[in-house]
């Protein structure tokens, strides 16, 4: 089973979650990941954050999550965030398998 973490902008981003979940059941149907990989969709993170989380916060509790994933999947526009960049270097600095979701379709 991998993990896999979806990686992308979600501040000043309109309509975010949904944006990340259209890529998670795109993924999901296209690639053909079975039911034992999950996808994992940070952009809901900050529905168990409090309102008050710092942007230093709520990375924290990424890089926590990321920690557990075996890989990223970079969705469009990750290189203009700040926060997806930091994610994007942290699973460099793991060893994590890094995809681009452009090559993957």
């Amino acid at each position: 089973m991998k993990k896999l973490y979806l990686v992308g902008p979600i501040t000043g981003v309109e309509n975010y979650k949904q944006r990340f979940e259209n890529c998670a059941v795109k993924l999901r149907e296209l690639i053909g990941y079975d039911s034992r990989d999950e996808i994992i969709n940070p952009a809901f993170l900050g529905d168990i954050l409090p309102s008050d989380a710092s942007h230093e916060e709520i990375m924290n509790v990424c890089f926590s999550v990321l920690e557990m994933c075996d890989a990223i999947i970079l969705l469009p526009g990750w290189e203009e965030s700040r926060g997806a960049n930091q994610e994007y270097g942290y699973a460099r600095a793991k060893g994590k398998e890094i995809f681009i979701w452009e090559e993957l379709f």
